[in-house]
């Protein structure tokens, strides 16, 4: 299989990258990215893109089997609204355009809990409405990770982050049931979750929070 990865310099994206060069079902990784850069791990082809070019974009998606996208930022990082839409809703669905207008149909997208078209929070609601926009276009597969607290080694991390983790890890244990989609996932777990999917092609659209993406990624 071929794979095709949007996003593989962020923190759950490099991960991923890891995994697809580990994995033997997969002979060749295509790593999307905005700047110059070399190989660095097996199998990864790092290929110059613009996300903001669908011709650039589904030439890059070319002959790929699986598309993987880990692009997203937060409202911090992105200095406005209107730029945390850019990379979240408008740079996912340009690579999701592309990936099948290149006769990718296997997509596998990286969420949040809590998207929703209808939620009033913004962050949400971005996330939501570009989920529904993935599932109009009809791929054969269609993969949406809804993690919660996403924990790895981050380059950077804010003091907010820091007590929300320890407090998300002491409830941890009492999250069932209902809850249960609230628990903290590692990265490598949610890497190892996507390629099991992939590897699945379950038909239509899946949503996975973190009791099926711990399923997952038992399976690879």
């Amino acid at each position: 299989m071929r794979a095709v990865v949007a996003g593989g310099t962020g923190l759950t994206g490099s991960f991923l990258l890891r995994a697809l060069s580990a994995s033997a079902a997969f002979s060749e990784v295509i790593a999307l990215t905005r700047h110059d850069k070399s190989a660095e791990v097996q199998k990864i082809i790092w290929c110059k893109t613009d996300y903001a070019d669908p011709d650039a974009l589904q030439k890059a998606c070319k002959g790929a089997d699986a598309a993987f996208c880990a692009l997203g930022t937060t409202i911090a990082k992105a200095g406005s609204k209107e730029a945390f839409i850019r990379v979240d809703r408008t740079f996912v669905l340009n690579f999701a355009e592309a990936a099948k207008a290149a006769g990718c149909m296997n997509f596998y997208l990286i969420s949040a809990v809590g998207a929703s078209s209808d939620s009033r929070v913004f962050y949400s609601r971005v996330k939501g409405e570009t989920e529904a926009f993935l599932r109009d276009m009809g791929f054969a597969s269609l993969g949406i990770f809804r993690p919660s607290f996403l924990e790895g080694p981050r380059e950077e991390r804010r003091l907010g982050e820091k007590i929300g983790g320890g407090v998300m890890k002491l409830l941890s244990p009492l999250m069932a049931g209902h809850y249960a989609k609230y628990k903290p996932v590692h990265v490598k777990v949610l890497a190892e979750a996507m390629i099991g999917a992939a590897l699945e092609k379950i038909p239509g659209d899946s949503v996975y929070t973190y009791p099926e993406i711990v399923r997952l990624a038992e399976g690879v």
